[in-house]
This record gives C-alpha cells, structure tokens and sequence, in this order.
C-alpha cells in the first residue's frame, strides 16, 4: 500500500494549497483594490486642501497683477515632491503665472481647465477657482504625478505577497500532519474494494479504525 499512498497524500496537500491560495489571492486582490480607492481618495483630498490655501493666498498678486508675487506664492508647491507643476491663469483664460519656472512640456494647458480634482492617466489634476468675495480673478491649476500611490501599493502588495506564502507554508505544514489520518483509511478502504472485486471475497471487512469494533 506504500505505493499508492504517496500519490494520494500528494492530490491531498495539491487540494489543500490550491483552495487555500484561490481564497488568499481573492481575499488579497480585494483588500489591494479597496487600499487603492482609498489611496487615491485621500491624495485626492490632501491636493484639495493644499490647493485651496495656495489660491487663498494668490488673490493678491492676481488682483494687483503681480507675476513675481504670484510665483513666491506658487513655490509652495515645493514642499511636495509629487508636484510636477503648477499655474495660474486669469480670468480671460491667459497664463500669467508658473511654478516651477520652466515646467515640463505639456504638463500645463495652454488655458485653465474645467474645475474640480481628477485623474487623468498617470497624473492627478487639480482646479480651483481664486476668488476674492464675489469677484472672480482667475484658476489655479495643479499636476501631481502619482509615485505615492504607486509606492504605497507596491509595499501593501508586497505585504500582501509574504502573507500568502506564510500562510500556504502553514497549510502544507497542517495538510502534512493530517494526511496520513486521512490517507489510510481511504486506502484501507481501497484495497477492500479490490479484494471484493478480484477474489469475489464479500467476507472482507475494510481495516479502517473502529469499523471492527
């Protein structure tokens, strides 16, 4: 019976790794889609609470019409590494100040864009209206790139990946001990069977724990 019994406790331990891992790869794929919305939700957020305090402090340089004033006022921005550019643009639509001073080819519109915070490709816009009261004077237009969230996600993925081999390795560990208590009996079972079919011997009884008792 030694023969058979290899094969059949490897089927085992293959059963038990592969329900194992399917439930770990969903279980893992969902955690890592929810950690991504909620990711890029709170990037989202903080590019909309450091837009709103730039344009809260630009409305002076766009009211008097002072470009230098309105760069120091942009160069903020510098206090986040995945800010790729920043703008300013006045009411008709003219860009009348940049940060950095020569930002990277088409990383800002020729004209400000339709307000709001989205994200386009591999970048995050930000568009916010400068008012002062009622009066309108102009729109602050914001590009961030996306390295944070791309690294956050990598390390949880990562994380994620040693969980899963942790926790295979402990279930072939577990399916290991478990199989020969599983094993024997259905071998035992097995080779009644056989004898019953060859011998035509229905005296036989399967040497299977307590079946004699």
């Amino acid at each position: 019976m030694p023969t058979p019994a290899v094969p059949l406790r490897r089927k085992l331990s293959a059963i038990t790794l592969m329900t194992t891992g399917v439930a770990l790869l969903i279980t893992t794929l969902l955690f890592l889609l929810g950690q991504l919305y909620m990711i890029r939700e709170s990037n989202l957020e903080q590019l909309k609470i450091l837009n709103e305090a730039i344009a809260s402090n630009s409305t002076a340089a766009l009211a008097f019409e002072n470009p230098d004033d309105a760069r120091a006022v942009l160069a903020a921005f510098r206090s986040n590494p995945h800010i790729v550019a920043a703008a300013l643009y006045t009411p008709d639509g003219r860009l009348f100040a940049t940060w950095p001073a020569r930002p990277p080819a088409n990383s800002l519109p020729d004209r400000p864009r339709k307000l709001g915070y989205r994200f386009e490709q591999a970048s995050l816009i930000g568009v916010t209206e400068v008012r002062e009261d009622q009066l309108a004077l102009g729109t602050l237009f914001v590009r961030s790139d996306m390295k944070a969230v791309y690294e956050l996600l990598g390390v949880l993925a990562l994380l994620a990946a040693l969980i899963i081999a942790l926790a295979l390795l402990a279930a072939w560990v577990v399916s290991r001990r478990l199989q020969k208590q599983l094993a024997n009996p259905i071998l035992a079972l097995a080779a009644t069977a056989e004898v019953v079919s060859t011998r035509h011997d229905y005296s036989v009884r399967a040497q299977l724990p307590g079946i004699n008792e």
